[in-house]
């Protein structure tokens, strides 16, 4: 990893537990990518969707929790670990040095922004599927809620 970093490298990105493979890595491998991101003041992006689908008694360690002076990115959801593929709940959190990403974040913002809005107006148009805007009034009440919190989502 170390060899392929050069003066573009912005961010590293995590697939912790690894899919396909299933791999966990270790704390220790987590340190040192933690150490690495710190030596070139990189961002660090970590997948942690299988979080809740580690096998033989192994511990899953968030990136995050060993780098708080780091900014970092982590996504998860619920297809995975709950089984609900086709309601695509998911999220990220924004945890760390926030104020050398605040560029980012303000993209963040306005991106969510313009999807939320575009979701909803294409939910209430649809007349002929009440079940969906059900559904979609209790995605857009835990996006309401998710949002309200600090650290989640996205830092107002």
């Amino acid at each position: 990893m170390k060899k392929k970093i050069n003066d573009r490298t912005k961010a590293l990105v995590i697939i912790n537990p690894n899919n396909p493979t299933g791999a966990l890595y270790p704390k220790e491998v987590l340190q040192q990518i933690v150490d690495l991101a710190r030596e070139h003041h990189l961002i660090i992006f970590s997948d942690e969707i299988y979080d809740r689908l580690v096998m033989d008694g192994q511990e899953h360690i968030s990136i995050a929790s060993l780098a708080p002076d780091l900014f970092c990115v982590t996504f998860s959801g619920l297809s995975k670990s709950h089984m609900i593929a086709g309601f695509r709940i998911g999220w990220m959190i924004l945890s760390g040095n926030k104020s050398i990403a605040a560029d980012y974040i303000e993209g963040l913002k306005n991106a969510f922004q313009y999807a939320f809005m575009f979701q909803r107006t294409c939910t209430v148009h649809c007349s002929d599927c009440w079940a969906e805007i059900r559904v979609w009034r209790v995605i857009l009440f835990l996006v309401d809620v998710f949002m309200s919190r600090e650290n989640l989502f996205i830092m107002r």
